[in-house]
């Protein structure tokens, strides 16, 4: 089972699942009990999109995350497109990740800590951007929505990405080392660490 497949088996926990559901991660963000109770819905709706998915270009999928960040949070452009403003809410994440405290995670919960931060600043600069066009009812409802869902797929590439540029480094480490203790040290670094590596490339 490829790390995709487990991330995407894995997302969605049961609320008496060890370490909290998703939907409390996501309420540690401070958002309302209503916007809360969109997030399982639209992290479905995600993890569906990244399986049907037949663009495996990672690398273009986090270009257009950085551009996409820097069209929304940098130059504070208008556009309210969908994809872009869930893009650019999950490269928010990735740097605010990259630049907070680090707390050791297991997979599971970087999972559900990261694609959960990615949510909720999707709903944010969903909030900022419904403000300056006063979008109500159905319309503003489905949009946030589909900001959450845009922003967890860009989060679920980000994480896969990052473990698949983690994998190939231990892979050219291995090969150039005689030391199976080194070896497996290196297979031992956190799954933390492997998103903050990984982050490294952009901040």
């Amino acid at each position: 089972m490829s790390f995709l497949d487990s991330l995407k088996k894995k997302i969605h926990l049961d609320d008496d699942d060890e370490g909290g559901s998703f939907t409390d991660k996501f309420k540690q963000f401070g958002h309302s009990d209503d916007d809360a109770a969109l997030v399982q819905n639209a992290a479905k709706k995600a993890q569906q999109n990244v399986d049907d998915d037949d663009d495996d270009d990672d690398d273009d999928d986090l270009t257009n995350a950085q551009n996409a960040h820097r069209k929304v949070y940098d130059h504070d452009d208008d556009d309210d497109d969908d994809a872009t403003l869930g893009k650019a809410a999950a490269f928010e994440a990735l740097k605010k990740y990259y630049s907070g405290k680090k707390d050791e995670k297991d997979k599971k919960e970087l999972q559900k800590h990261f694609v959960a931060m990615a949510m909720s600043e999707g709903l944010e600069i969903w909030k900022k951007k419904n403000s300056e066009k006063g979008e109500a009812g159905e319309v503003a409802a489905g949009k946030k929505e589909k900001v959450m869902e845009q922003a967890a797929k860009s989060a679920i590439k980000m994480l896969a990405k990052s473990e698949k540029s983690e994998k190939k480094t231990e892979s050219k480490t291995e090969s150039k080392t005689e030391s199976k203790t080194e070896s497996k040290t290196e297979e031992k670094s956190s799954h933390s660490s492997k998103l903050t590596d990984f982050a490294k490339k952009f901040f």
